[in-house]
């Protein structure tokens, strides 16, 4: 496999950048006319891409409008006012620098290099490596002939022959469009487990031994909670008993408040009295600037992630 082929160059310590998510389902940035390109009668979000890549310095992302009988293809020149778009599945392509410049190539910055006959497929291999933020292909008729090198930034470059370089553009916080919906009413805090409004309890976990699994629950991963659940989870307990359930899930911390920011938290399950945290598990909680989007584990068999509506 191409990601078989990199060979560690530097094992010292730096900060952890993560993967570079390129592709966003649900999404899309504002489009305009003055400045960005609208294709009709594209069949695929592979062909968008192409398009995109084709238009090289003039390209930084592309949507793909599928819900259509006449398809589109969006390619954007400036990647600004991302947005929800359920009916969209968008990306992003590197950022090209200018011919013949080479990536600076320092301990502190290069992760790798590998062999590599074209600039995409040394861009695949940048999706694929963790801290991966630029890369620099040398093709066949240069000195290294055929090499990617695999940086974690190109803030400083210098001239080469025969070579292409690029930073990545990453899409910030692509959970914001790519959640699973938890809108039970059941969940609300005001819905007590043993009233004679409800007669089933539930729980978020796959052992169904004590009750039955929630109907939207899919197992662990990212959620956004909608009503009439509610808008997001209480940071305080409901007490036991509430939310359809016996262990009632709370947010032990605080939402952020700066958007894109993602930040890791604990939930608290009230499962028997006098004690708000009886069990807890550790999650995150991500500012999608008018929602939160919420990292949720699996639980034990009778407990259950809260919701509160927020105004």
């Amino acid at each position: 496999s191409r990601t078989s082929t990199l060979i560690l160059l530097c094992a010292l310590s730096r900060a952890a950048l993560g993967l570079c998510p390129s592709s966003v389902p649900g999404a899309a940035w504002s489009f305009d006319y003055s400045r960005d390109t609208l294709i009709p009668g594209v069949n695929s979000v592979e062909e968008c891409e192409n398009h995109c890549l084709a238009a090289n310095s003039t390209c930084q992302g592309f949507s793909f409008e599928f819900d259509r009988i006449v398809k589109y293809c969006y390619l954007y020149g400036t990647l600004e006012n991302i947005q929800e778009c359920k009916s969209c599945h968008s990306g992003t392509v590197p950022a090209y620098l200018p011919s013949g410049s080479a990536c600076t190539a320092d301990p502190e910055n290069i992760i790798a290099q590998a062999t590599a006959t074209s600039a995409r497929q040394c861009y695949d291999m940048c999706l694929q490596s963790r801290d991966c933020r630029a890369f620099t292909w040398f093709d066949q008729n240069s000195f290294f002939g055929n090499v990617c090198f695999l940086y974690t930034s190109c803030e400083k470059q210098l001239p080469c022959d025969s070579c292409q370089s690029a930073e990545m553009n990453c899409v910030q916080a692509p959970q914001c469009y790519d959640y699973h919906i938890l809108d039970e009413e059941t969940r609300n805090i005001g819905i007590y487990a043993h009233s004679s409004y409800i007669h089933i309890t539930y729980t978020d976990s796959n052992d169904t031994q004590l009750m039955p699994r929630s109907p939207r629950w899919q197992g662990s991963g990212y959620y956004r909670f909608l009503p009439p659940a509610g808008t997001r989870m209480p940071e305080k307990t409901p007490g036991e008993y509430h939310c359809g359930t016996d262990g009632a899930i709370w947010m032990d911390g605080s939402h952020p408040t700066q958007f894109g920011v993602e930040t890791s938290v604990k939930f608290c399950s009230q499962a028997v009295v006098n004690n708000a945290c009886f069990s807890s598990y550790m999650g995150t909680v991500t500012n999608c600037g008018h929602y939160f989007v919420y990292n949720l584990p699996e639980v034990d068999s009778f407990s259950r992630y809260c919701a509160q509506s927020v105004l």
